[in-house]
């Protein structure tokens, strides 16, 4: 008998959370049985259980062979007691109730639908006898003897469907395998081929490092342009292959190449027997409705393994065949686009097809100005039009492709030529035209070359959709320089706004909406929900820009005001989830990141974190709105907030590559610019954190909020106060938000002469209330929660010096950051120890914690810490 304990498997275990509770719990009460589809991780997650657990492990793996002879699986179990005269099942008992006077053993039971009647009888037997507790995976859809389907049947085990991972938990499982970030569309590329399975999700990165498909560029894992080899895939899933007839093989083939199909096409062409066996094999799987199946692959992986060992010969040749029983039928928008990419990948040339098929090549949105640039598959609607052909239409198609991967110049090189055809195009299509090159020119920082455009274009047409549309796009990208006074001013005033047509007008009131918010109106912009809600309706397309129309008073206005921020909170919420379930991932991406930054408002740090996490998974780079990059700058803040000043750089420095794409971007730079005074104070350097934050209110121009939200900033990291309160009190005076009003009476407080108002304003400030508020920003590490002894009185540059070497930096490391000599730091550091009362550098670390947190100052005057996080900010 072999028994032995099992050694957790070298790749770590992501997620799983609530399954490894659930089945140790279930162990505990006598067993589980682990199902799900193959790869899922059914075996990984019962081998972590079996090594947490106190008790011996027998391992049993069931395997089609073994199948063959009655205990077969249990062979090395029952070679010393297969002569017991009262039977295998009875010695077995009795052998295994010998491992253990205390906590029975625990039998990890691999595949347990592969076991003949007898193992089972067994196993089955093991466990009314109460002699094992049973941790058993078997493989949904398989036949299994009556013996395994008791086991959860009858009570004696609990049944656990392992479901794949989430996007979060692989994308977790990713970068844990790489150990390095992964750029986002790796993690989209690995979720769509493997569907969260774990196991394809480890062989393929395997086989894609390997191959050169995956390298580091700059500390983040990146797709080369190489495709993997998918060796170890291959032989992986050829165990689900190797028995098919060739008629079968044929059409895996085909599927390979062109799933999805219709259901008789794959039969015209492989024959329906050859279909039957397929499915059979668990290899495909037909979906659809009955009077119009289609099949398709059962899992992404099998297609890509399988086309990945195609010879191009031979997938050409196949495309041909698919294409010619594709274009037997009358073609709907599902079949141009496959039928064009067959043609496409086949070497065809039908430029007509590939016109109408780029329609559908990226993901379009009805209204204006929504041309669609965050495409599916941009590089697709580029190759479409460069077959279809050098028009309009054409270049239209791959402006679209360059603007979702941000090449901005091209765009330009594209439409320039068709300047004049846009003029004479019909509605929208000048519209999409004007739109797409307007924001390519701004994005490369030809603002004014984009400007000159829009003066140009006014002349187009004349009707009154075409005035407000022209209108509109002026005021966003006047908007995006940071310039919200003059946008308001280039629509508000439009006195054919209420005739425009409903996609026309509800722009101009998203416009206005937004604009209002970084003025600081929020009354207006409230004024505005009533609205546009009503033209999300009357429109309802299903596309993102009415979708996020219905959340931009809760998402912009209400929450930078911090007006009734839970209710706001919980509609949010709640949009997400409508999002999610009606598989709008941008929208629910979007969403994601309006709520982390309402968190972040509201000081929840970590729960600012992790929807942060999930907006960056979902966005991409090309949208119009540049959300990712607002995202990558929120989650700057958050990381720097809670003190990770490591991953706050590495998210600043994924908002800096997109940033650096569009120069013009105004808005988006003054961000990164507050986001890096941030890390700069969670590495306790104050006073150019606070000089960066002045530059930015400085700089602010029109854009109350804003400079609102520097000078604050600035406050709370140890600004002089009455600078500050009168700054934002002027502020405060011009807008109606709750929050800047808060700002603003905060900031009087602290300048004020007299003590009440001065005890009022540090009232926070006491060690009871510092715990409390360190609970509550959830791990936040921040100068509001530096707390050192009043007696000390050390001097701004003695506080800083301070709080790097209690930190555990050298006197070499300071000097480096702060610009001084290491010889100037050691005299820092000594007058701070002895005013702290320490008699080396190590002790500064203890005075300077409480509770694993930093103190705050007790005397805001004389060691100023101006911060009220958890506080509305």
């Amino acid at each position: 008998m072999v028994v032995g304990e099992i050694s957790r498997l070298d790749a770590a275990l992501v997620g799983r959370t609530e399954e490894l509770a659930f089945v140790s719990a279930a162990l505990e009460r006598g067993g589980c049985v682990i199902a799900g589809a193959a790869g899922v991780g059914k075996s990984r997650l019962a081998s972590e259980v079996a090594a947490r657990h106190r008790a011996a492990v027998v391992r049993v793996v069931a395997t089609a062979a073994a199948g063959s002879i009655p205990f077969g699986a249990f062979g090395h179990l029952l070679a010393g007691v297969a002569s017991d005269p009262g039977g295998p099942i009875p010695a077995c008992i009795r052998a295994l109730r010998g491992l253990s006077s205390d906590v029975p053993p625990t039998l990890l039971l691999d595949d347990a639908h592969l076991l003949d009647e007898a193992s089972a009888a067994l196993v089955l037997a093991l466990r009314e006898s109460e002699t094992v507790r049973v941790l058993a995976t078997l493989r949904h859809g398989e036949r299994m003897p009556d013996a395994v389907i008791a086991l959860w049947k009858e009570a004696w085990l609990e049944r656990l469907d392992l479901q794949p991972l989430s996007r979060r938990e692989l994308r977790a499982l990713v970068e844990a395998h790489l150990g390095a970030p992964a750029a986002p569309d790796v993690h989209a590329r690995v979720f769509s081929l493997t569907e969260g399975s774990p196991l394809y999700a480890r062989e393929l990165l395997i086989d894609a490092m390997r191959s050169g498909a995956l390298a580091q560029d700059e500390g983040r894992w990146q797709w080369t342009g190489r495709p993997p080899e998918m060796a170890r895939l291959r032989d992986l899933i050829a165990a689900r292959t190797r028995d098919l007839s060739d008629e079968a093989r044929l059409a895996l083939d085909l599927l390979a190449v062109g799933s999805p199909l219709r259901l008789e096409e794959l039969a015209a062409v492989a024959g329906e027997e050859a279909v039957a066996e397929l499915e059979a094999a668990g290899l495909a799987i037909v979906r659809g409705l009955p009077e119009a199946p289609v099949i398709e692959v059962a899992h992404p992986m099998f297609g890509e393994v399988t086309l990945a060992a195609l010879p191009a010969a031979t997938a050409r040749r196949l495309r041909r065949r698919l294409a010619a029983a594709v274009d037997r039928h009358d073609l709907g928008s599902f079949d141009v686009l496959r039928l064009a990419l067959l043609k496409l990948e086949s070497g065809a040339s039908d430029p007509e097809l590939f016109r109408r098929a780029g329609a559908y090549a990226v993901r379009l949105e009805a209204g204006v100005p929504g041309p669609g640039w965050d495409g599916d598959d941009p590089t697709l609607a580029i190759r479409l039009a460069e077959a279809a052909g050098p028009d309009l239409e054409a270049a239209l198609l791959a402006a679209r492709g360059l603007m979702a991967l941000s090449r901005f110049g091209e765009v330009g090189e594209r439409l320039a030529p068709f300047e004049d055809a846009a003029g004479r195009a019909p509605f929208g299509q000048a519209v999409e035209y004007l739109h797409t090159r307007v924001y390519a020119l701004h994005w490369s920082g030809r603002t004014e070359d984009a400007l000159v455009l829009l003066e140009r274009a006014a002349g187009w047409r004349d009707e009154v959709d075409w005035t407000v549309a022209q209108a509109t796009l002026r005021g966003w990208i006047l908007h995006d320089q940071g310039r919200p006074q003059t946008a308001l001013e280039a629509v508000v005033t439009l006195p054919q706004l209420e005739g425009a047509a409903p996609h026309i007008r509800l722009d101009a009131l998203l416009l206005l909406a937004m604009v209002q918010s970084r003025l600081g109106l929020t009354d207006r912009c409230e004024a505005l929900e009533a609205q546009i809600q009503r033209l999300a309706d009357e429109l309802e397309d299903g596309s993102r820009q009415t979708g996020w129309a219905r959340y931009l008073v809760d998402g912009m206005a209400r929450s930078e005001a911090a007006r009734d921020l839970g209710a706001v909170a919980a509609r949010l919420v709640a949009g997400r989830e409508r999002a999610e379930a009606s598989g709008n991932d941008v929208l629910a991406a979007a969403l994601a990141m309006v709520l982390g930054r309402l968190e972040l408002t509201r000081g929840h740090a970590r729960d600012a974190i992790a929807l942060l996490e999930d907006a960056v998974n979902g966005l991409t780079a090309g949208d119009p709105r540049n959300a990712l990059g607002w995202a990558y700058a929120h989650l700057t803040r958050a990381r720097a907030l809670c003190g990770d000043v490591a991953a706050a750089r590495g998210a600043l420095a994924q908002a800096g590559a997109i940033a650096a794409e569009r120069p013009s971007h105004l808005r988006l730079h003054g961000e990164l610019e507050r986001a890096r005074a941030w890390i700069e104070a969670a590495e306790a350097r104050l006073p150019a954190a606070r000089e960066r934050l002045h530059r930015v209110a400085d700089a602010a121009g029109e854009a109350l909020a804003a400079e609102a939200e520097a000078t604050y900033d600035a406050l709370r990291f140890g600004a002089p106060p009455q600078p500050c309160a009168e700054r934002l009190a002027a502020l405060a005076a011009r807008a109606d938000s709750d929050l800047l009003d808060a700002c603003a009476r905060h900031a009087s407080a602290l300048a004020a002469p007299d003590a009440a108002a001065q005890l009022q304003a540090a009232e926070l400030s006491r060690p009871s209330a510092a715990k409390a508020r360190a609970a509550l920003c959830q791990g936040a590490m921040t100068p509001a929660l530096i707390r050192i002894p009043a007696r000390a009185k050390l001097t701004p540059r003695e506080r800083e010096i301070a709080i790097l070497a209690g930190r555990g930096r050298t006197n070499a490391q300071i000097g480096r950051e702060l610009v001084l000599s290491v010889r100037t730091v050691e005299t820092y550091v000594l007058r701070a120890c002895r005013k702290l009362g320490v008699d080396r550098r190590t002790g500064l670390a203890q005075v300077l914690t409480l509770d694993g947190a930093p103190e705050r100052a007790a005397n805001p005057q004389a060691q100023p810490a101006n911060e009220t996080f958890g506080r509305g900010h």
